[in-house]
């Protein structure tokens, strides 16, 4: 039987299954170029490039306005679509480095919170409700890049 080892907390274990969809979510970039990384494999215009930086801003957002409590002008409601647009300066190496870098900003926010149950005044969201949120969100979208990953080289797995 395999052994486990739950995390020292509510926050830390939390953590861990946000990093596992992370992980899941960047994986999906390994050894792509650009061109594959905009390969549309469906009617829609979404593409694994797409997929990965919406991630990025929907997390940015949810961590900004609902875990740390930052009123950030601009992140919601979104002023534009450029979240789910290749732009001509986007490729795989900005939207990887784009997302670590709201990861690694993330994680910094998580380690500063010590309330999860903490009610926000402008959603009425508490921050474990927002976290299992993210988890699921993530949970879904790597999925989604899952499928557009098989569709373009075969590649499954994590």
């Amino acid at each position: 039987m395999t052994q486990f080892s739950a995390p020292p907390d509510e926050k830390a274990g939390l953590a861990v299954f946000l990093d596992d969809q992370r992980r899941a979510i960047l994986s999906k970039l390994d050894e792509l170029t650009d061109e594959l990384a905009t390969t549309r494999s469906t009617v829609s215009d979404f593409c694994l490039l797409t997929l990965v930086k919406h991630v990025a801003f929907v997390e940015r957002r949810w961590f900004q306005l609902e875990i740390a409590r930052r009123d950030v002008p601009g992140l919601w409601p979104p002023p534009d679509n450029r979240e789910l647009e290749v732009e001509p300066e986007d490729s795989v190496s900005s939207i990887r480095d784009l997302y670590e870098a709201t990861i690694n900003e993330n994680r910094t926010i998580l380690d500063e919170v010590d309330d999860l149950g903490s009610v926000s005044d402008a959603t009425g969201l508490n921050r474990r409700w927002v976290l299992l949120h993210l988890i699921e969100e993530l949970a879904r979208h790597a999925g989604h890049a899952d499928i557009l990953r098989e569709a373009i080289d075969g590649r499954t797995g994590t």
